[in-house]
Order: structure tokens, then C-alpha cells, then sequence
């Protein structure tokens, strides 16, 4: 957060286009000037959202039901502390698409009762891009994370796919 990030946060063209950015909450405690640094300069197309996974480095689906539950509930006070309201969940590094188990996502759910869940670190999505997932107690728009990692060819069509589409509303990059 204050090595490479905020050296693109510093770019004078940020605030000129909608992005999500992500930090970890835990900041609020462990670097609260920091934090307060981001959000003093923050446009209104910024956007801060948690992650990894919450408050802290977490792979859901290999974290025990139990386990997952306590470090939901640890990552919701400190995205409260942090004004966030919506969690980068990754279930490995792989730059692929990475099934979730309901469970896990039904913890967040209702553990965080987000406005919204972010998933992977997918180059090429193969299912849905975006669904509402319902947990015992609430429910959590969901769209997956597509990241530019292959060549310029991939970027541009995705870009390019995305503006085609006519959805009204925000298009994050």
C-alpha cells in the first residue's frame, strides 16, 4: 500500500476513470495515516475494497467451516473500521478461473453482509460473470475479477466486450 500502489495512486490520471483499488482493512489499525491518506485524496471514482479475502491472506475454500467463520467475522470489524464494504475473495494465485463451494461463499454473505463480492484473479471467465448469491441470512451481488495478464489482443477485446454490452452503471477497470 505504500510502495507500488500508491505510485499509480500518485498518477495524475487517476480520478479520471472508474477503480476499484484494493487494500486491506487491517490498515485502519496497523496504518490508520495511510489509510486516511487514500481516502482523503480519493475522487469519487475511486473505490477501496477489501482483500484478500478480508482482513488479512486467506484461500476460503481451504479454511475449515469453523475457521472461515471466526476470520469473517475478524475481517468484518476491520472493514468497518476501514468504511468497506465490499471483499476480493482469491482461492489460489493461479490466473484462472477457481470454483468456490457454497459454503464459503454463504459465510461471507452472511458474515459480512457485503454490497458486493469480487472473485479471482480469472485471465478468461468460462461461466457467469455475475450473479446475486444467497446466503441463510442475506444475499451478495457477486461478479467475477477479470485480470489482463496474456497479451495487448486480450486486453483491447475484453475492453472492447464490455463496452458493447449497453448495461447502464459504473464499469469498473
Amino acid at each position: 500500500a505504500a510502495g507500488r500502489m500508491w505510485e499509480l495512486w500518485s498518477e495524475p490520471v487517476r480520478g479520471t476513470v472508474p477503480i476499484a483499488w484494493s487494500l486491506n482493512p487491517l490498515l485502519s489499525e496497523l496504518a490508520p495515516p495511510l489509510l486516511d491518506a487514500y481516502y482523503d485524496a480519493a475522487t469519487p471514482l475511486d473505490r477501496f475494497i477489501a482483500a484478500p479475502s478480508g482482513a488479512g491472506y486467506l484461500y476460503p475454500d481451504y479454511t475449515g467451516g469453523d475457521d472461515l467463520s471466526s476470520y469473517v467475522e475478524f475481517s468484518k470489524r476491520y472493514m468497518d473500521a476501514a468504511d468497506m464494504d465490499v471483499v476480493w475473495l482469491l482461492n489460489a494465485f493461479t490466473a484462472s478461473e477457481i470454483p468456490y463451494s457454497g459454503a464459503s461463499l454463504s459465510t461471507y454473505v452472511d458474515g459480512l453482509r457485503p454490497d458486493g463480492i469480487v472473485l479471482d484473479y480469472a485471465d478468461q471467465p468460462r461461466t457467469r460473470d455475475a450473479w446475486v448469491e444467497a446466503g441463510a441470512q442475506a444475499v451478495a451481488p457477486i461478479v467475477r475479477s477479470t485480470h489482463f495478464w496474456t497479451t495487448r489482443e486480450n486486453v483491447l477485446g475484453k475492453v472492447d466486450a464490455a463496452r458493447v454490452t449497453g448495461k447502464a452503471g459504473p464499469h469498473f477497470l
